[in-house]
């Protein structure tokens, strides 16, 4: 940072300082070295050496700066992050909900469903398709996959033309039969004994 060139040249410039001085006063007799000739080359060369002090003073304060700058950087949140904060903060909506908005992760399993459905481009889902998306999301939710109704299942049962909400209401008993049952393409969600449609 240039501290050991400026000490240098701090010794040099004295030296010279000293040298002129001297050469003004005359010569180093020692009737001439007195107060009159030490004085100001004392003064001469403690102006010289501030240049280093300082120049070693401003390299702390820039380390201490950067140092101080990358902390910072380390605890300023992302863009999304800060989107998703301010988005929660407006909706009265959880920051997890709001970072999946933002960053567009599915909410629900009924988004995780239609993002699929996207990716397929129209294709029609299958029973398979629908079914490894929720025991994926009750997975990662740490919730039940309980049961899976594939169409040769509900034509076998003659419920193929019954609302899956029904199908999965007289199958269930109570509480312990909560989590997630894919009838066909379609899901529900049983959640305190109550069966909702998840997609």
């Amino acid at each position: 940072m240039g501290y050991d060139q400026s000490r240098y040249d701090a010794v040099t410039k004295s030296l010279i300082d000293a040298s002129k001085i001297i050469a003004d006063r005359g010569t180093l007799n020692k009737k001439n070295i007195n107060r009159e000739l030490i004085n100001p080359i004392i003064q001469a060369t403690s102006a010289r050496f501030d240049k280093p002090k300082q120049v070693r003073e401003a390299v702390g304060l820039m380390m201490a700066k950067g140092e101080i700058e990358k902390d910072l950087y380390k605890w300023k949140p992302g863009t999304h992050l800060k989107n998703a904060q301010d988005m929660a903060d407006t909706l009265g909506i959880s920051v997890e909900e709001a970072f999946n908005r933002v960053t567009g992760a599915a909410n629900t399993l009924g988004e995780d469903i239609e993002q699929l459905q996207i990716l397929k481009k129209g294709t029609a889902l299958t029973n398979a398709d629908v079914e490894k998306r929720t025991r994926n999301w009750a997975r990662e939710k740490k919730k039940e996959f309980k049961k899976n109704y594939t169409a040769t299942d509900l034509k076998k049962a003659g419920l193929d033309k019954v609302d899956a909400v029904d199908i999965v209401s007289e199958s269930i008993t109570g509480p312990d039969d909560d989590g997630y049952y894919v009838i066909g393409t379609e899901v529900v969600e049983v959640i305190n004994g109550v069966p909702k449609r998840a997609w």
